[in-house]
């Protein structure tokens, strides 16, 4: 029976999320207008930002111009707008006493809007005491320096801001717990209540499918879908506020992506802190578990990174007097990191009190979880050496779906599929088109080898910021008659294309850079392109050299050294000159996937949930 959505209970829901929304906007606004202006901007699908970028290109004003250089996606701060920036605003303002007060204000605009683009490219120097204060607080927090930009908040006068910044700080302080407002009802212990044949599980989510498509929620979907086969019984709540958020304000109280059915979290209104917001989340997962049945109640919480749903699970466990799991999917300071624009910038961070602050919190956490789950063997490591017990830590891989194993199309099929020509031997990736992800190193290779005749192409699906710089790079090398037109940008594609897309291609590359962020954490889509019979060319990194020399299979590929063009030419030509090689490659690669699917995942899974709950359970035959 297909149910009718209410009208009116639609609408209801829309003209919550509309005030939810602008209740947000509003504080913003109320910080800095300026800055919710561009941040609008940043946020347009790429086709939209390619074609605004270029019309504020072609504005007058130096701060203009930068800002669409940044919405394009370029990578460099234009020249004039710094430029613009090194100016002394009181000889400028002098000069405009004399008549020009209008030209004077144009220009104090021009450079505030500089201003702002340059901290989004990371080359903004928040101890410029020139620039407005308000943006050195946003410059000093992006840096990593926490009490500075509190300071500084605070004497701009931005309450509101100040307030919220010291919130996020309060979250970070060593020992700092959710409180909760009201306190909620007790869950029976697994042991108390042996007439319910189902182990209950609550997990708390960043974000989900379908509302977001990543490698995160594709995990969690993943895990999700084939613990339910194992009739174990799944809560899935997303973090409060989301996905209206991120602009979906048609979202209601539920969603659903095929077995799996995630809880929305979207109140009237948003306190104002983010601690409070934890505390109104974790009231709220509460509320809504007192309305079950006692048998029915979660026996354990199991949430993923990073440390504020951390501490929303531990405060809910704790309420509950249930075990909880931390599943750690990422170093979420080398992240942080990761996301600086330059080499300067990323020392300096390494260097910041956020950045402490933020790696002794993940520690914490993971030493007063009742267990940890994490990605890999080279993670797991990390965490030892951290101070995290060893046996309290168990890597559940990224996995793949039994079915891909049923898929077999040949490249040329592929390539016909995706209306791409069937000629060349084709190289890529389908990933986010993030800068640590390296791919213009692959376009770097892929350019010297077509200049020595190679017919090599490359095919990139996905998005991201780094989307925009990738084109230009690809433009530039195909004005070398030598080189001409060898990179096709696919944009995201749905699941079922994307595998189409990985088939396409004769080599999956994974050219990630030798990031601190990239020696840690070990991405979904190499393990996918294994199923689907494909060799990996990756970056000799731990967690990727972990998947190619895996230890229970013959080599799954080559490894290239990282962020080297040269490297990962010859490695690419090696493969292209050896059809022998590359075939037994995909059958190892095929024959590793299978030790790696989300079936497997969930056995683990199920052991660890029934022995923190001391809890053994049969599916009902």
């Amino acid at each position: 029976m297909v149910k009718i959505p209410n009208k009116a209970y639609q609408s209801q829901d829309l003209l919550k999320n509309l005030f939810l929304a602008g209740q947000v906007a509003g504080r913003h606004l109320a910080d800095d207008p300026v800055l919710l202006a561009l941040q609008i901007t940043r946020k347009l699908p790429y086709p939209l930002a390619q074609r605004v970028g270029a019309c504020l290109g072609r504005l007058p004003g130096a701060g203009t111009r930068a800002l669409g250089a940044q919405v394009r996606g370029e990578r460099v701060f234009p020249d004039d707008a710094a430029r613009l920036l090194r100016e002394n605003p009181a000889e400028r303002g002098a000069a405009g006493a004399h008549g020009g007060s209008l030209l004077s204000i144009w220009q104090g605009i021009q450079r505030r809007i500089a201003a702002e683009v340059a901290l989004g490219f990371g080359v903004l120097d928040w101890r410029d005491e020139s620039l407005p204060t308000v943006t050195r607080a946003r410059a000093a927090w992006d840096a990593g320096y926490v009490s500075e930009s509190i300071e500084l908040a605070e004497r701009a006068r931005k309450s509101g801001y100040a307030s919220r910044l010291r919130g996020e700080a309060l979250m970070l302080t060593p020992g700092w717990q959710v409180p909760l407002e009201k306190p909620g009802t007790k869950a029976p212990r697994a042991n108390q209540d042996r007439e319910n044949p189902k182990l209950s599980v609550l997990h708390l989510l960043t974000n989900s499918t379908p509302a977001t498509q990543s490698g995160y929620t594709l995990r969690s979907q993943r895990l999700l879908e084939a613990l339910l086969k194992k009739d174990i019984s799944i809560k899935a709540y997303t973090r409060i506020g989301y996905p209206v958020m991120i602009g979906n304000l048609t979202a209601g109280a539920q969603a659903q992506d095929g077995p799996v059915i995630y809880e929305r979290f979207l109140p009237a209104s948003l306190r104002g802190t983010q601690p409070q917001r934890l505390a109104q989340w974790a009231g709220g997962v509460l509320k809504k578990l007192s309305e079950l049945q006692p048998q029915e109640r979660p026996r354990l919480v199991h949430t993923t990174t990073n440390y504020p749903n951390g501490l929303v699970a531990q405060a809910v466990a704790r309420q509950l007097g249930v075990p909880w799991v931390y599943e750690a999917r990422g170093l979420m300071e080398e992240t942080w990191v990761s996301n600086k624009k330059t080499e300067v910038a990323q020392s300096e961070a390494e260097s910041s009190q956020r950045f402490s602050l933020i790696r002794n919190r993940e520690t914490e956490l993971m030493q007063r979880a009742d267990h940890v789950v994490t990605l890999s063997e080279t993670m797991k490591g990390l965490f030892v050496e951290r101070g995290v017990a060893p046996e309290s830590i168990t890597v559940i891989p990224n996995a793949v779906d039994e079915k891909l194993f049923d898929q077999n199309l040949s490249p040329e099929q592929a390539r016909a599929q995706l209306n791409l020509p069937a000629e060349g031997f084709w190289v890529g990736s389908v990933s986010s088109l993030v800068d640590y992800e390296g791919f213009d190193t692959l376009l770097r290779a892929v350019a010297q080898l077509r200049r020595k005749g190679a017919d090599v192409r490359v095919l990139l699906a996905g998005d991201g910021v780094a989307r925009g710089s990738l084109e230009t790079l690809a433009q530039r090398f195909a004005e070398d008659p030598a080189v001409g037109e060898f990179a096709v940008f696919c944009g995201r594609l749905k699941p079922e294309q994307a595998y189409i897309a990985h088939q396409a291609l004769n080599v999956f590359a994974v050219p990630r850079r030798n990031d601190r962020v990239c020696r840690s954490v070990t991405p979904l889509k190499p393990i996918e392109a294994m199923a689907l019979g494909r060799p990996v060319l990756a970056s000799d990194i731990p967690p990727l050299a972990e998947l190619v020399h895996n230890g229970m299979t013959a080599p799954t590929g080559l490894l290239a050294r990282a962020e080297s063009p040269e490297s990962f030419a010859t490695a690419l030509e090696e493969l292209m000159q050896d059809d022998a090689a590359r075939a037994a490659y995909a059958r190892a690669g095929r024959e590793f996937a299978r030790s790696r699917t989300w079936a497997k995942n969930a056995e683990k899974l199920e052991s660890i949930y029934e022995k923190l709950c001391g809890f053994s359970h049969e599916a009902p035959k």
